[in-house]
């Protein structure tokens, strides 16, 4: 057909990524990153600064690209794209070896099955133009099930026609977006392990101590009949649970290799305490949702999970890390 740069993604944690992440993820193994998981997966968190009522619970105490750069020195450079010059600002970037990452609208996506049905901000990346400038080839990690079939990652070649209603169908700031990787910084050092550990689990043990597990526990347990709430709900248990298998992943990889920052045994604790009841949680949260939909009445099974297994699991593997760490624990308060 025509050279393409080439991007891989078979080293991608596709599986528990969100639909930026994972791309981003393919931006760094094309700059050779040799460790891919840590950026993504670093943090344990659980915390809603502002309102239970209005978001989705925050499971990282930085954004993505703070941890990029934490990790690999590289910034996460976004360019504002021109409606009337992206054409050859993207040529531009190809040319001198870049891949480009967009924002986009799903909706308009064709390899994806929320084409023509669901609007979201979805992300993807060119890593070839046709000399003629008919064709695209695009790498898209991302990899989910939905309900009108499953996704996973490809490559593939997309009409450049349909580009401008990808990019600009977008209803949103972020439409016309670039997303590039800038060279590591200057003096970049490795982060501190140890630092990073013990800030994981203040957090977490902050978060249960001020009962925020069980606040939106009984948030939604008011509110079982309301199907904005239990999509809600199923959105927060889905993404809570896919970022503790990732954190799992991530401990299990520092056991091997830093043995000495970990109690004896925590990734696998982690995974019986924590990460199997976030996935017992969800699914009986999927099973609520079902039944919210159907006019029937929901079990409150996920909601008790959540507040009298997982809360406390939680706090227990936190308290249980800083005391290995040489940390008190945080006291209990209210």
């Amino acid at each position: 057909m025509f050279p393409v740069l080439g991007l891989q993604y078979t080293r991608v944690d596709a599986e528990f990524l969100d639909c930026v992440s994972d791309n981003l993820a393919v931006l760094l193994d094309f700059r050779q990153v040799a460790d891919l998981r840590s950026p993504f997966a670093c943090e344990w968190h659980f915390e809603f600064r502002d309102s239970w009522t209005e978001a989705m619970p925050l499971l990282a105490r930085r954004s993505v690209e703070e941890r990029i750069q934490a990790f690999t020195g590289r910034r996460v450079e976004r360019t504002a794209l021109a409606p009337h010059s992206y054409r050859e600002e993207l040529a531009a970037c190809l040319a001198r070896g870049e891949p480009a990452l967009l924002l986009g609208d799903a909706y308009y996506m064709p390899w994806l099955p929320y084409f023509g049905r669901e609007h979201q901000e979805h992300s993807f990346v060119i890593d070839g133009i046709d000399p003629s400038g008919a064709l695209l080839h695009i790498v898209d990690a991302y990899e989910n099930q939905t309900e009108w079939g499953g996704v996973k990652p490809l490559a593939t070649y997309v009409p450049a026609a349909a580009l401008e209603r990808i990019v600009w169908g977008l209803a949103n700031s972020n439409a016309g977006t670039l997303l590039t990787l800038s060279e590591p910084d200057v003096g970049w050092r490795e982060p501190d392990l140890g630092a990073l550990l013990r800030g994981n689990a203040e957090a977490v043990a902050a978060s249960a101590a001020a009962g925020m597990y069980r606040q939106f526990a009984e948030y939604c347990l008011a509110r079982l009949d309301s199907e904005e709430t239990a999509v809600q709900l199923v959105l927060a248990c889905w993404f809570a649970t896919r970022a503790r298998s990732l954190h799992r992943l991530w401990l299990s990889d520092l056991e091997a290799q830093r043995p000495e920052l970990l109690p004896s045994g925590f990734a696998a604790a982690f995974y019986s305490e924590v990460e199997a009841p976030w996935r017992k949680v969800s699914e009986f949260a999927y099973l609520m949702l079902r039944r919210v939909k159907l006019g029937k009445t929901p079990p409150a099974t996920s909601l008790a999970l959540l507040a009298e297994t997982v809360a406390p699991a939680e706090a227990r593997l936190a308290d249980a890390l800083l005391a290995h760490l040489g940390q008190s624990r945080v006291q209990e308060v209210g």
